[in-house]
């Protein structure tokens, strides 16, 4: 018994010591920041910088690169965040009078195809960027840096605070090919604005694009936001490949 007791104890070790620390930008729980809201600005200013006189975690051997998810607004912009429902992350507890307006929104319900609806139904690709804006996440701290970030929020965040590590973007939810080429040339111009200027620092555990920035996605997200026919034009944008989330070595183009 004890045996098998140490077997499974090395065991959740060993996975614990492969986690990659910038999955969801370093923050949530269960990751490093676990007190930090996962896919922030909060939590990605901590992953990079430091915090409370600690080193930044992006330097360490064991982030080997920051991963953030992707969804679409009702208006087609684009912005990070994980979950298909929102009341995780953005609680009712904290957003009870925003909800109960949105709730009633008549422009949210024809986009839902519902006279009434419950919290339960919202979406990101419900909501425009404004409302989304007026909710906030799960944390103590009443600031923009509690909202969801915008893609570009995001990555012009990462260039100030002197990102050294590689990205994967994870494609959550993108509904419109305004939303689609809205990723693509966001990622585009941050690849000249910064990625070329800089060598990013590649771990031993990297398995993904060289040029520091890959996609990444479940061949199911893959399928319903972009599908292989957004193969070649992903090529067009120097992608080459679209790597299946938790196996890099499967090719979501192929």
């Amino acid at each position: 018994m004890l045996k098998w007791i140490s077997i499974f104890s090395l065991f959740i070790c060993l996975n614990s010591f492969s986690k990659n620390l910038g999955h969801r930008a370093g923050g949530g729980k269960g990751e490093f920041h676990s007190d930090l809201p996962e896919n922030s600005l909060l939590a990605l200013k901590a992953s990079l910088l430091g915090r409370n006189g600690n080193k930044p975690i992006q330097f360490d051997e064991e982030f080997h690169y920051l991963e953030f998810d992707i969804q679409e607004t009702a208006d087609g912009e684009v912005v990070i965040f994980h979950d298909k429902h929102l009341t995780r992350m953005l609680p009712e507890s904290r957003n009870y009078f925003q909800y109960k307006k949105i709730l009633s929104d008549k422009k949210v319900l024809n986009r839902m195809g519902k006279k009434k609806a419950k919290l339960s139904d919202l979406r990101i690709k419900y909501l425009t960027l404004y409302q989304l804006k007026k909710l906030s996440l799960n944390f103590t701290l009443f600031s923009e840096s509690s909202k969801v970030p915008t893609l570009e929020e995001f990555l012009n965040s990462a260039m100030r605070w002197n990102l050294k590590k590689p990205i994967a973007i994870d494609i959550k939810y993108i509904n419109t090919k305004k939303g689609r080429y809205k990723v693509l040339e966001t990622i585009k111009k941050f690849k000249i604005d910064y990625m070329k200027q800089i060598d990013p620092i590649f771990t031993k555990k990297y398995d993904m694009s060289r040029s520091g920035i890959s996609f990444i996605s479940f061949p199911w997200n893959f399928k319903s936001s972009f599908g292989k026919k957004w193969c070649s034009v992903f090529k067009k944008y120097g992608h080459n490949r679209i790597y299946r989330a938790q196996k890099h070595s499967i090719n979501l183009c192929k």
